[in-house]
């Protein structure tokens, strides 16, 4: 019989859970992602580069008169947004068995809509590979998120076509109108 020494270390790996997969967390910089996990995370990150857009220019727009300041911090905060993007496109790369090095083809024209279209619809890798072990399958949360994804696009359209019809008809209206009046 063999002696069990309760002093030596543990043997287990703990990196990862059982069957060999782990569960991606959000603000991570390597790992994984699955393709539902990618569309609900690039909205996570992109409604929260909005807000802090948002919240930036109203807060700097009462304290600051200049519109340079205002500027640089709006170029901060879209730089920071783009950065997050760029992490989880880098993550839902090594998904695909692929280098982060691919991220380089954002910057050519329309090959970046084809990166887009590979990184929404190609399957992942099933098993380990050089990057980590696969993610966890996903859970409501991720479903219910990655599902919003169309819905948003679609509201951002109808918002970006009903801000369109008022500019024109705020046009029209202001070729319509009299000068005023001058003293």
């Amino acid at each position: 019989m063999e002696a069990v020494n309760p002093y030596d270390s543990p043997t287990s790996d703990l990196a990862t859970t059982e069957g060999g997969h782990y569960t991606p967390r959000f603000w991570a910089l390597d790992g994984r992602l699955g393709r539902l996990r990618y569309l609900a995370y690039s909205l996570a990150m992109g409604a929260l580069g909005f807000a802090l857009f948002i919240a930036s220019v109203m807060a700097l727009s009462m304290i600051i008169s200049g519109g340079d300041i205002v500027m640089v911090v709006m170029g901060l905060v879209w730089l920071s947004a783009a950065a997050g993007q760029l992490v989880i496109a880098g993550r839902r790369l090594h998904d695909l068995g692929r280098s982060r090095w691919w991220l380089l083809l954002c910057l050519l024209p329309f090959i970046n809509l084809l990166l887009l279209a590979y990184l929404i619809f190609a399957p992942g890798q099933p098993h380990a590979n050089r990057f980590g072990p696969a993610p966890v399958a996903n859970g409501v949360g991720v479903i219910v998120a990655a599902c919003l994804v169309p819905m948003v696009a679609v509201l951002i359209g109808l918002l970006v076509v009903l801000a369109v019809q008022q500019y024109q008809t705020l046009e029209r209206h202001s070729r319509n109108l009299p000068a005023a009046p001058r003293n």
